[in-house]
C-alpha cells in the first residue's frame, strides 16, 4: 500500500516510522513529566536532553542555568539526569561519610559496561554491594591511615622531590626545556 503525496510516496515503513518516532517521543516526555522528585530546570528534547542549551562551554552554559534556576537544579545530558549543586551546603549531605540514614551511599547510577567488567561488586569507587563497600573501605582506611604507611609515604615524596631537584639544578640555566613533551614523558 502506497500513498502518491506530491513526488514524495509514503509506504508501509514510512508509516511504521513515523509511528515509532512519535511513541519514542511520547514516552520520553510522559517519562519526564512522572519522573521522581522533580526539580527547578530546563525543558529537553529527545535524544539529546538539554547539551543545547550548555553550549561548547559547559561552565559557562552551567552558570547562565545556576542564574535562571537558582543553586540546585536539573539537565539531562542525553537520556540521562544529572542534578547541578552550586553551593557547599548542599553538597554536605551527599558527601556524608556515614553510612546511617544516608540516602546517598550509592553514587552511581547502574552501569551495564561496569557490571560486565564485575567493577560494580568489588572494589569501592563503583561498588553497588554496600556490605562489601564497607569491608573494601574498612581495610583501605586501615592500610592508607597506619602511621607506618604515612611515614613510608612522606619519605618516599621528599626522595623524589629531592631527586627533582637536583635534576633541575644540574640542567645549564640556558637550556630551553619542552615542558608539555617533558610532563608527557614522565607520566607514561
Amino acid at each position: 500500500m502506497a500513498l502518491n503525496v506530491g513526488n514524495f510516496i509514503l509506504n508501509d515503513w514510512t508509516y511504521i516510522l513515523i509511528a515509532l518516532v512519535i511513541v519514542y517521543i511520547v514516552k520520553y516526555y510522559f517519562s519526564w513529566y512522572t519522573r521522581e522528585n522533580p526539580i527547578p530546570g530546563t525543558f529537553p528534547l529527545p535524544l539529546i536532553g538539554n547539551l543545547h542549551q550548555l553550549g561548547l562551554d559547559m561552565g559557562k552554559g552551567a552558570l547562565k542555568l545556576q542564574k535562571e534556576y537558582g543553586d540546585m537544579f536539573e539537565i539531562f545530558l542525553g537520556p540521562t539526569r544529572a542534578i547541578f549543586l552550586s553551593r557547599a551546603e548542599l553538597t554536605e549531605k551527599i558527601n556524608n561519610p556515614m553510612l546511617k540514614n544516608n540516602a546517598f551511599s550509592i553514587r552511581s547510577p547502574p552501569n551495564p559496561g561496569l557490571k560486565e567488567l564485575h567493577l560494580t561488586e568489588f572494589g569501592i569507587i563503583f561498588n553497588r554491594d554496600l556490605t562489601a563497600w564497607k569491608f573494601n573501605r574498612r581495610i583501605l582506611n586501615q592500610t592508607v591511615m597506619s602511621p607506618k604507611f604515612l611515614r613510608k609515604n612522606v619519605e618516599f615524596t621528599n626522595q623524589i622531590c629531592d631527586d627533582l631537584e637536583k635534576y633541575w639544578s644540574s640542567i645549564d640555566p640556558n637550556t630551553k626545556v619542552d615542558f608539555a613533551k617533558w610532563i608527557t614523558w614522565t607520566l607514561s
